[in-house]
């Protein structure tokens, strides 16, 4: 809808999740109402949580529009259900599955939905009783399906699963929100995985001492450890999902799990301040402070997402030396039409894997397209022989074979394309335009010296 009726307008999309991020701070203020918390406690809370910066990410990126959804319907589910648990109507429960159900469909990362339900319980002090279990049943029930459904679908990405380091995901989460400096918009899996293997204990210890503190907290003071079990049980899953390959961690796996962050100064506001107007104003001043802080922050950094180039251009400054970083650059530039920029960053690519097929073909193109065709053959000719069951490599240089009138070299690659996949449908479309417009050979030759098996895949042609 919105691109029919405003074209392709950033601003308008931009816009459109900036006001979805509003409406979830209304509803994390409301729903900390409902809880009893405390007018103050929930406007810091939600005041905190809108403006941290670890949040730009979500709002500023059009294609996270699914994370604001999503986070807006389990708020609104959650509304909904600490109501249900003051008046018991069972309208106020239905709607509050119901709105669950459409935040799994927003994004299966609403699984965690239950588990909220059940802290929100302890919160209030809820009898652990039987019809408590029940009332929660058809929740489990749903966020299990669909909870199945992702670890399916992730399964069949053919890709093996990277090991996971939960401990230091934990504290660098905790240590994100808390201190937003350094955020990237993309944290590489290698990297990341090289500086959590070499700081082990140091996270290790981190992370035991928070959940200690969490224990502490459970017995002491019931407002912190709420806020802690919160965070716990919404970033859990993202502790042990490693995207395929891609990514370690992600600043918007914090959009929901923050909010129990968020919750812990605010309820240390009020267990200092309340009642001691000198310790009142002065924690005000300091969230106010902290607040105005983070907003400019978060106003800053949503510059890096104007356009691809930004957005990369802030990665590398953090991961030079990152083979996606660089190919993500290459190909901003190459939208954002500046060749030599592509090149560039192309060959850094290659500097740094040069095995990366997706690199060399891309900078072969793009050598052929700007007449350098010579280059572009003697690089597909070394990726070629470093790789030479690489059908994709195969074909780009039958290709620029073809472009340069090298008919018989093209012809034999197309061949050795398909001894690899006798199926390849470009290898077969090219082979078939070769013989009937080329003078590789004559139709009817061609027909009497084919490979009885390529020869019946080009019967219907020759």
């Amino acid at each position: 809808m919105e691109k029919a009726i405003f074209g392709q307008d950033p601003f308008v999309r931009r816009l459109d999740n900036l006001l979805l991020h509003i409406a979830n701070t209304a509803l994390v203020f409301l729903v900390f109402i409902l809880l009893g918390a405390g007018t103050g406690v929930a406007f810091w809370t939600s005041l905190l949580w809108a403006v941290n910066p670890v949040h730009t990410e979500s709002v500023a990126w059009i294609a996270e529009r699914k994370n604001l959804l999503y986070a807006f319907f389990y708020l609104a589910a959650l509304v909904f259900y600490v109501r249900y648990t003051g008046n018991k109507r069972p309208a106020y429960y239905a709607a509050s599955l119901i709105i669950f159900l459409c935040s799994l469909f927003a994004k299966p990362a609403a699984v965690t939905f239950p588990f909220t339900l059940l802290v929100i319980d302890i919160f209030l002090e809820r009898p652990a009783d039987k019809r408590l279990l029940r009332e929660k049943a058809p929740f489990f029930l749903l966020g299990g399906i669909f909870a199945a459904v992702a670890v399916a679908v992730q399964a069949h990405t053919g890709q093996p699963p990277l090991k996971p380091y939960p401990h230091a995901s934990f504290v660098f989460y905790v240590q994100n929100f808390f201190l937003p400096f350094g955020l990237s918009a993309f944290y590489p899996y290698v990297e990341m995985a090289a500086d959590f293997s070499r700081s082990f204990f140091r996270y290790a210890l981190a992370s035991a001492a928070l959940l200690a503190l969490t224990v502490w907290a459970a017995r002491k003071h019931k407002n912190f450890a709420f806020g802690f079990m919160l965070f716990i049980v919404n970033i859990f899953p993202f502790l042990f999902l490693v995207p395929a390959g891609e990514i370690m961690t992600a600043d918007r796996y914090l959009y929901i799990a923050g909010i129990g962050l968020a919750f812990i100064p605010a309820a240390f506001f009020r267990a200092i301040a309340d009642n001691r107007p000198a310790r009142c104003a002065l924690f005000i001043m300091l969230l106010t402070s902290l607040a105005f802080a983070w907003t400019l922050q978060a106003r800053n950094r949503a510059g890096i997402w104007k356009n691809g180039q930004t957005l990369w251009a802030s990665i590398l400054e953090r991961y030079p030396d990152n083979e996606t970083a660089n190919l993500g650059m290459a190909n901003a530039c190459f939208r954002g039409k500046m060749p030599a920029c592509y090149q560039d960053y192309l060959a850094r690519t290659l500097r740094i894997n040069p095995y990366s097929t997706e690199a060399v073909s891309l900078l072969a193109i793009s050598y052929a397209l700007s007449g350098k065709t010579g280059l572009a053959e003697d690089l597909l000719k070394k990726a070629v022989a470093a790789a030479p069951a690489n059908p994709r490599l195969l074909f780009n240089l039958s290709v620029l074979y073809h472009r340069t009138g090298k008919y018989a070299l093209a012809e034999k690659t197309l061949r050795e394309i398909l001894l690899l996949n006798p199926a390849h449908p470009q290898a077969l479309n090219n082979l078939f335009w070769l013989y009937s417009h080329t003078g590789v050979c004559g139709k009817a030759k061609c027909s009497d010296t084919l490979e009885p098996g390529l020869k019946r895949r080009l019967e219907k042609y020759l």
